[in-house]
């Protein structure tokens, strides 16, 4: 994973050249390990604190996927933990139907999926929003449409490789 694209500062962060379908990486901001400590613990994930050990980085995610033959753009967040003794491993944890786009992961620090939380136990942690919300709000979300969603998750793991 090359974590050299994501850091900077909460300005859009540069992309080289061989970015492949990534089309941004824009700094949310880094919220430490206490802050998140004391949100799992009011979410009823009390029993999790002693295993978040790390502040995280956040960043909504923009990338290139393709929608009945066309090429769009979907969103999601990444949540990279910080201070880790080795690269983190990287996993993409996927939520469940939504119904207002204000609930999308890229809407993060005004949404919590908990997934948030696998950050902070050491994994980069990718979040899609799917086609049909966030960036790509102007489309109707294809429920049940298992090709496309399938697809905007592995666009989003190539985008953050």
């Amino acid at each position: 994973m090359n974590i050299f694209i994501l850091q900077g500062s909460e300005e859009d962060v540069p992309k080289p050249e061989d970015t492949g379908n990534l089309v941004s990486a824009t700094s949310v901001g880094t919220i430490p390990k206490t802050a998140i400590q004391a949100l799992a613990q009011t979410s009823g994930f009390g029993s999790a604190v002693n295993l978040l050990k790390y502040d995280i980085a956040f960043y909504r995610f923009t990338y290139k996927t393709t929608y009945k033959g066309n090429e769009t753009e979907s969103s999601g967040m990444l949540a990279i933990p910080q201070g880790t003794p080795d690269p983190p491993a990287l996993l993409s944890a996927l939520h469940g139907t939504m119904f207002a786009d204000a609930d999308t992961p890229s809407n993060f620090p005004a949404t919590f999926t908990d997934f948030e939380l696998l950050a902070l136990a050491g994994y980069s942690t990718l979040i899609p929003d799917f086609i049909g919300y966030g960036v790509s709000e102007e489309i109707f979300h294809p429920y049940y449409d298992e090709q496309h969603s399938a697809l905007a998750v592995v666009d989003m793991l190539k985008a953050a490789d």
